[in-house]
């Protein structure tokens, strides 16, 4: 106290004060300490009397607030912050606008170890902690003060329930819900350039001295991962051998083995209700797999490794995950979790709000003089003055320019890179949404007017060019779609087109597009009765014309098995006229309406005796009228052993004896190649998303259902690739309808229909989303209580005869070509592990298979396969026997994009419109959280990609079984002929229907993949590119000239097989091995699962 009498002067004021207190004559006595006088500070400004309630207190901005709170901490009363504090132009930056010192920085300041100044401070002990922790709330106070204060310049119009009563933080306050989406959308545009996340590091560096330092340690991982190649291909959670790696298992036994907990230490602080939170102890796995939620189950070996805490032994299953050289490294707990999903971003930034921070009109801001020159006007003058900006999206200008906010100017970026977002604007704020839009497609735009004009076509508003570029979902399309093909297609093309649109485009209101269009579907009916009905042109009553047509109509749905009244179509009346719509056991009977020349059909003779064996097995099944006959028969059989011409051959016996057979395949490309077939998910109604007690949509009493029962045989190729539970949910629709008891003794698969399979069962297995291996072969029909009821055929002897030579022989090790191709399926060929850690499942390719040429990957195999590519391009011939397959989609879309490049002529960018499904929870929440142009960027397999680029005379595959009637089914390969705004028209290539003209219009593709909480709607054509395809795509195909391009190898079983049976020569196969190092190999792995050919 003795010093604060001598050295603080506010100490002495107030004992002055007491002392004159002290004295009665003295009663109107006050003290008042005077602050800085400057108070017009637009960011320091002091609340009133009135907005305190009466209440008055020392502001935190006044000088002596610091000493008079903490007199400890400043004895001698010196002045804290005030307002108007400058800086030291020495210091300074001359480029700093601002002049004065602002509060944070006075404190960042204060909190700074100085040698010429007093300790006081620094060595406060706890009162510094409470002067920190004070100066942090006083520093808040007064940056919400001013936002309270200036709602009127921050805040907007249209702010979805927060304008009335509320305070509005903007996204510039740290912490604020607009600032949290803010870096939300940071990180999806990060996402949206690089990909999904592959890894979730996190890590507990302790801060043993100060928060610097934990700074310093996270700087210096950061620099680390940038910097070192820490990661490899194998992903496990175990101990490390302690005698091979004695330095890694001390590092993992202290910092990354969980436990112990469970009933060694219930009181642990995992446990909850009696288990682990954290679910440890995980079960030991020989491998690295995806659960079908989406996590990984880590690879833990039962090697007998184990490690003791306290007095408990742990083994691989309390180990969490980590990698070796970060842990050893950096001596500290760092968790390391291979993550599939997007939502990890949402997982670091949960707390997501919706509403725009600004809404005003465009025209109004785009008036302002202020605005006169910002990043976007100022991206036109680059993009006029510089060649090289005109290749960006606006969004793209950060990665080689730098913004000058002072000169208000673009400028070649000389180092570092930087990642640009356009600012998330809601739809509800009309042309500043669309201009948004407009602004992630168009690259080098020189003006407003620019970005409304479409392929050389100006527009009116931005929303018109978003609907030109085909961003928007518009039921205007559809019409246009009709009206674009009238112009050169006929008219039961344009029916297929309609019929397709009501299937698969979600007409809003299909009767008015029909009441629009059905004089242009109906004009060749017009000609029909003519011929029929003794009619002039003028006198045909046009309901006449419309009834014909719906019956036509109603012919082209029943292979659907539904009807116009599903669509709310008016229902034709009266009779079908001739040689229109039967009964659909009537119409199988005839063929559809296709008739089969005589001399294609196949005969007896022509079969050997493994086939006419099968032949009279199967007719005796379908014409035996004995009890207990085996009805469930599986012809296996490997490409080229004839079981398509066993199919021919029993379809054509019974359509000779007047029977009803049902042929489908599991794929489109499959169903082509037989007769009157479809896939047969679309003909049986199997949903899609299946379980144990799913079954198939067909109720009794309908077309459907009395087409069923009106058979005696269903046929069903490439069994093998369905899952299991589509069979059982197959066996439990037709036990159904047949009214055949599910279980007992009574119980007959399939309701006592005879059911024909085929396949091959070395080819790929069902695919089960991030499943193993346990999981494909569980998948597989041999796992289904259906398969003990099934007789199978084998077919053995190789139809195609094609003699070897000597040298063929030489190369497959003394075999022919097939016979290695038998043996690669049956897991037979000897292979060898190439390094640790590795299967030993490497095969060795012969060399004359092998791509040699040391050149670019994508280049070499290219030019093998497709030679004389510049003159040869446009020929549908040249296109329709070659490929190019891969495992993956990434993979297919480099080499596609690198042939496209190579074809002469302007293209044609396609982009689709991306909106989430109207049936979301809280729509308006996910739509902030998964902005358009990040729903854009997702890639799913089997869906199209968001931009499709296209030439004349590409080649492309369907993606969708469209119209099987004419070869439109997914999988089938066509040439572009025609690229028009709505539609495009292309020629089939191969198949039944080879060289037919058709049309494609966009649909409407509904993703509902597990990673992501929505379900997308994705309006595209349903199309791809197709020099290249994934392997699993080209099961079905046959072709004369293939490329394997394996820059990884395969990952599932059959998937090599798959790829070396598409060709019927080894003349016609080629193989681009690459190794770690991008060289040329010639060992890759042949995955076989040995246990799915059991009980064959």
């Amino acid at each position: 106290m003795k010093l604060f009498d001598v050295t603080n002067e506010l100490v002495k004021s107030f004992r002055r004060v007491r002392s004159q207190l002290s004295n009665p004559a003295s009663t109107n006595l006050r003290l008042r300490i005077v602050g800085a006088r400057d108070t017009t500070s637009r960011q320091y400004e002091l609340p009133t009397g009135a907005e305190l309630e009466g209440l008055k207190r020392i502001t935190t901005v006044h000088p002596k607030y610091d000493a008079l709170h903490f007199p400890v901490l400043f004895p001698y009363g010196e002045d804290g912050f005030h307002v108007g504090i400058p800086y030291d132009p020495v210091r300074t930056a001359p480029t700093l606008k601002r002049k004065f010192v602002t509060q944070c920085e006075y404190y960042a300041f204060r909190l700074q170890h100085r040698d010429d100044e007093g300790q006081t401070l620094i060595r406060g002990g706890k009162a510094l902690q409470h002067y920190v922790v004070d100066a942090f709330a006083t520093v808040e106070q007064n940056r919400l003060y001013y936002l309270r204060s200036h709602q009127e310049d921050l805040r907007s119009e249209l702010y979805y329930g927060d304008a009335v009563g509320h305070v509005v933080l903007p996204s510039s306050y740290t912490g604020s819900p607009r600032y949290m989406k803010q870096l939300y959308l940071d990180a999806m545009a990060v996402v949206h350039h690089h990909g999904s996340p592959d890894l979730f590091i996190t890590s507990e560096l302790k801060p043993e001295i100060v928060a610097r330092v934990f700074r310093m340690k996270l700087n210096a991982l950061e620099d680390e991962l940038h910097r070192s190649h820490f990661f490899g291909k194998t992903v496990a959670a175990e101990l490390p051998d302690p005698i091979a790696d004695p330095v890694g298992y001390e590092a993992v036994t202290k910092f990354m083995v969980h436990g112990p907990c469970g009933p060694d230490n219930p009181s642990n602080v995992c446990m909850k209700d009696g288990s682990c939170s954290k679910y440890f102890p995980k079960s030991f796995n020989s491998e690295t797999t995806t659960d079908q939620f989406g996590y990984t189950v880590y690879r833990r070996r039962d090697l007998g490794i184990t490690t003791t805490k306290g007095t408990t032994q742990l083994d691989n299953r309390f180990v969490v995950p980590y990698n070796r050289n970060l842990l050893v490294l950096f001596q500290a707990h760092i968790n390391v979790e291979v993550c599939h999903q997007g939502r990890l971003i949402k997982y670091l930034f949960k707390y997501i709000t919706k509403g725009p921070d600004r809404k005003q009109k465009l025209s109004r801001i785009l008036a302002r003089d202020a605005v006169a020159e910002t990043t976007l006007t100022q991206w036109f003058a680059l993009n006029q003055q510089d060649s090289d900006a005109r290749s960006l999206l606006y969004a793209q200008t950060p990665n080689r320019y730098i913004w000058n906010s002072r000169t208000k100017k673009w400028s070649k970026r000389k180092r570092g890179f930087s990642l640009g977002r356009v600012v998330y604007i809601h739809p509800g704020c009309g042309d500043t949404f669309y201009l948004r839009q407009i602004l992630t497609k168009i690259r080098g735009a020189l003006s407003y007017a620019d970005l409304r004009t479409v392929n050389g076509f100006p527009c009116r508003t931005y929303q018109a060019a978003c609907q030109r570029l085909g961003l928007l979902s518009n039921d205007d399309e559809w019409l246009l779609v009709i009206q674009e093909v009238s112009q050169w297609g006929m008219c039961g093309l344009l029916r297929n087109l309609f019929v397709s649109m009501l299937l698969f485009c979600e007409l809003s209101d299909p009767l008015e597009l029909f009441n629009q269009i059905w004089e242009l579907l109906s004009e060749d009916i017009t000609y029909r009765c003519q011929r029929e009905v003794a009619f002039n042109n003028d006198l045909i009553p046009p309901e006449l014309l419309k009834n014909t047509l719906l019956w036509e109509l109603q012919r082209m749905l029943d292979t659907y098995s539904t009807t116009l009244l599903h669509f709310n179509l008016p229902v034709p009346t009266g009779q079908p006229p001739s040689g229109g719509t039967f009964s659909p056991s009537e119409n199988v009977r005839r063929h559809g309406g296709h008739a089969v020349p005589a001399s294609s059909l196949p005969t007896l003779e022509n079969l050997n005796p493994q086939q006419t064996c099968a032949f009279h097995t199967i007719m005796a099944a379908v014409t035996s009228s004995m009890a207990h006959q085996p009805t469930f028969f599986f012809l296996y059989g490997h490409g080229g052993t004839g079981k398509t011409f066993v199919y021919r051959t029993i379809l054509a016996r019974l359509k000779e004896l007047g029977q009803v057979v049902l042929v489908v395949a599991s794929t489109g490309i499959a169903a082509t190649l037989l007769p009157d077939a479809s896939t047969a998910h679309s003909r049986f109604k199997i949903p899609l998303e299946i379980d144990h007690a799913s079954s198939c949509n067909i109720k009794k009493g309908t077309p459907l259902a009395q087409l069923i029962i009106d058979a005696s045989l269903i046929i069903w190729d490439e069994a093998p690739m369905v899952h299991r539970l589509s069979f059982e949910a197959f066996d439990r629709a037709f036990c159904d309808i047949m009214n055949v008891p599910f279980a007992g003794e009574h119980y007959t698969p399939f309701g006592g229909k005879v059911v024909l399979l085929g396949g091959d069962f070395r080819q790929t297995l069902p695919i089960v989303t991030d499943g193993g291996r346990e999981e494909s072969v569980d998948a597989s029909l041999t796992r289904s209580y259906l398969w003990s009821y099934c007789t199978v055929l084998k077919l053995s002897q190789n139809m195609r005869i094609v003699p070897s030579s000597v040298n063929e022989r030489l190369a497959f090790n003394g075999m022919s070509f097939i016979d290695w191709t038998l043996s690669v399926g049956n897991g037979d060929v000897e292979g060898s592990s190439l390094g640790l850690n590795q299967p030993p499942d490497w095969i060795q390719i012969p060399e004359s298979l092998i791509i040699k040429n040391a050149g670019p990957a994508i280049q070499s195999i290219t030019s093998e396969i497709y030679p004389d590519f510049s003159s040869k391009f446009h020929s549908a011939a040249y296109l329709t026997e070659r490929s190019i397959v891969t495992p993956t989609n990434s993979n297919v879309t480099e080499i596609n994009s690198h042939m496209l490049a190579l074809v002469p002529g302007r293209g044609q960018t396609y982009f689709s419109s991306d909106t989430l499904h109207t049936d979301a929870s809280d729509p308006a929440r996910l739509e902030a959280e998964y902005p358009t142009e990040f729903l854009n960027s997702l890639s799913f397999n089997g869906c199209s990609e968001h931009q499709i680029d296209l030439k004349v005379f590409t080649p492309i595959m369907l993606l969708r079984n469209l119209n099987p009637d004419i070869g439109l089914c997914n999988g089938t390969r066509l040439m572009v002929i025609y690229l028009g705004h709505y539609v495009i028209r292309g020629v089939i290539m191969g198949g039944t229907f080879d060289g037919k003209t058709v049309a494609i219009p966009r649909i409407v593709l509904n993703v509902n993949d597990h990673r992501w909480p929505f379900v997308l709607k994705r309006r595209q054509f349903p199309i791809r590119l197709c020099y290249a395809m994934t392997i699993n795509k080209s099961q079905g195909q046959t072709l004369h000239s293939v490329g394997v391009y394996l820059p990884k190898p395969v990952f599932s079983h059959g998937q090599l097989y798959v790829a070396i049976s598409r060709v019927k020569f080894a003349a016609g196969l080629r193989f681009l091995i690459l190794n770690d190092d991008k060289t040329p190999f010639n060992h890759t792995r042949n995955i076989v699962y040995r246990e799915a050919f059991i009980n064959l």
